[in-house]
């Protein structure tokens, strides 16, 4: 392999390794934005006031439209309970005991997909 496409493998994985940190970043500050959520939420603030502080922030422009839309981005950022995209078997809206799992950190974790 000759020293240009060495420095070229060498620059991909750089961008990936970038990538992957950049990932995480994301997830961990969507996983916060859902806890002050869902404290704000039991704080009794409304999600259209948090939305119109938000809309400042992302520089959006002041209005309905934009507040209505980024209060249903909040609503559902704040709901998301669990990141598993597949049903949960038992009784509606009841999960069983060993329906969800915690991790050594305290996440939830997606029971294991049976094989059939």
């Amino acid at each position: 392999m000759n020293r240009v496409a060495s420095q070229l493998l060498g620059q991909l994985e750089s961008a990936i390794g970038s990538e992957l940190k950049a990932r995480k970043a994301v997830q961990n500050s969507l996983r916060i934005q859902a806890t002050l959520l869902r404290a704000l939420r039991a704080e009794k603030i409304s999600t259209n006031m948090v939305a119109a502080r938000v809309i400042k922030v992302l520089g959006l422009p002041p209005g309905m439209e934009s507040r209505n839309r980024i209060a249903d981005r909040l609503r559902q950022r704040a709901s998301r309970v669990t990141r598993c995209h597949r049903i949960l078997s038992g009784a509606h809206g009841v999960a069983g005991v060993a329906a969800i799992a915690f991790d050594e950190k305290g996440q939830q974790k997606c029971p294991k997909q049976s094989e059939d």
